[in-house]
């Protein structure tokens, strides 16, 4: 009987364990994926050009409502980039 709630224990720690990899897994591939986006604006500058143009565009028929301006804009799809 004893030995059932230590076997319970470790997989709640494997668990835990599991869980914090597939944290930092992500939080790494964000970086990554970061790097990624900036090298290739940088070197097709056509094409993020068009992708910004794009987002803005896609963010102003969500948030025109609100009458946000073209600068906070600009600033939420920053946000959007460094979060995702």
């Amino acid at each position: 009987m004893a030995s059932g709630g230590l076997t319970g224990f470790k997989e709640n720690e494997k668990v835990i364990e599991d869980l914090y990899f597939t944290k930092e897994d992500q939080r790494m591939l964000g970086k990554l994926l970061n790097k990624v986006k900036h090298q290739s604006d940088a070197t097709d500058k056509h094409g993020a050009e068009g992708q910004k143009t794009a987002e803005l565009s896609a963010l102003a028929a969500i948030v025109s409502k609100y009458k946000i301006s073209t600068e906070d804009m600009q600033k939420l799809v920053a946000w959007k980039h460094s979060q995702y």
